[in-house]
């Protein structure tokens, strides 16, 4: 076996509470840890006490160690209207409507990291849980401002007045660079450079903006690593691949400085949000749609950050896969950019019928290449209850080769 570690994650919110039988559960973890030995098993994000406690009386048959699945900034609990980031044009976060099976309880609304109620309300239900159930570690996931595939102009959040009097005191006009990130400011600014920096003044209020963004992320998470030591958990970040991560919020360097690993969402297949097949094509679509980019300057620009991003390459990517050539780079700067934390890839193991359907076959050339890359082993994600057995028994293969 592979000295790479192997780590599941197993979700109580991409089922309908109904669905989700213990025993079933229960026989699948046993024969997933006999194959694989399993490192980290990450549970939830939904708290099922039922599943919860049946997979801590016994552990010692299913992993190692056992992760909180939680969900910082969409999707948890408690989240209220008057916590949605706002956007530049003054418009709130709305549900992504992509996901066409009903059981997946997933909005993509997102809360700004700048509202002050916010750690109190992650605070007491971190506490909660931890008080209940003795886990292991906790896994942050959707720490993160929205992302193209909830639209470029959703992007460019937040400008709640939160964020307005935390960016004052920082220097920063946030009223001055909503003037910057209108369709008619980015055509007649852009520097083919880099796809967002503008000329002089410009190029550095952008800079700075997108730095506030990632310091109100790390802000977030240092506090939850507070609550961590406090009760003497791990924590893991659930992150996006490199290439789009400063855009939605997250820089690694930062973010690494809190956590005792991450599990970059490098996804080959997923067409979802954090999948790069969707992000990429949201975003220059987007580009394209609602700010006037021509084909031709889209992809001009974009040979300026990855040379091979041709438009052959990007049908390639949107219909097909995510080419290998992509797959390398972004593996390689999330091991450089992590400060030698420990980097666990994520890879596409399930089955949700009309969403993504993931054979041995997908598995194979993926599974092969993660091995032999200098990742410290791979996340099977994204739910190990939808998971199929012949997956299971592919992985188990090919890391005993």
């Amino acid at each position: 076996m592979s000295k790479q570690k192997i780590i599941s994650q197993l979700s109580t919110s991409h089922s309908s509470q109904q669905r989700l039988d213990i025993t079933e559960i229960s026989k699948k973890l046993k024969s997933v840890h006999d194959a694989l030995n399993l490192s980290i098993l990450i549970l939830g994000s939904h708290e099922n006490s039922e599943v919860f406690n049946q997979i801590f009386q016994n552990k010692s048959d299913y992993c190692s160690e056992v992760y909180l699945w939680y969900n910082l900034l969409s999707d948890f609990e408690g989240h209220a209207s008057t916590q949605t980031v706002v956007n530049y044009q003054g418009k709130k976060s709305e549900k992504w409507d992509g996901w066409e099976q009903s059981d997946v309880q997933e909005s993509f609304v997102f809360a700004c990291p700048n509202q002050p109620d916010i750690i109190r309300l992650h605070e007491e239900q971190l506490e909660s849980i931890l008080r209940k159930y003795p886990f292991d570690g906790i896994f942050l996931d959707k720490l993160r401002f929205p992302s193209p595939a909830s639209s470029l102009e959703m992007t460019f959040s937040c400008f709640c007045p939160y964020c307005q009097e935390k960016a004052e005191k920082q220097n920063l006009d946030l009223l001055h660079v909503k003037t910057l990130l209108g369709r008619e400011s980015i055509i007649n600014s852009i520097n083919f450079n880099h796809w967002m920096e503008a000329e002089s003044e410009k190029k550095s209020l952008l800079s700075k903006y997108f730095k506030f963004r990632n310091q109100s992320i790390a802000d977030l998470v240092a506090a939850i690593r507070k609550i961590c030591i406090k009760n003497k958990v791990s924590l893991g970040l659930d992150l996006f691949t490199p290439y789009f991560s400063n855009l939605v919020g997250q820089n690694y360097r930062q973010l690494c400085d809190s956590a005792d690993w991450i599990k970059p969402m490098i996804y080959r297949y997923a067409l979802g949000p954090a999948g790069i097949r969707l992000e990429m094509r949201e975003l220059i679509n987007s580009l394209r749609t609602n700010y006037g980019f021509s084909s031709e300057e889209i992809f001009q620009l974009a040979s300026r950050i990855s040379p091979d991003l041709t438009p052959d390459y990007f049908s390639k990517m949107i219909n097909d896969c995510v080419p290998f050539s992509f797959i390398e780079k972004e593996i390689m700067d999330s091991i450089n950019f992590s400060h030698g934390k420990p980097v666990y890839i994520g890879i596409e193991t399930v089955s949700f019928p009309g969403v993504i359907d993931i054979k041995p076959d997908h598995l194979f050339e993926s599974l092969q290449f993660i091995k032999n890359s200098q990742a410290d082993g791979v996340v099977l994600s994204w739910d190990l209850f939808h998971t199929p057995i012949e997956n299971i028994e592919f992985i188990k293969k090919i890391y005993e080769q």
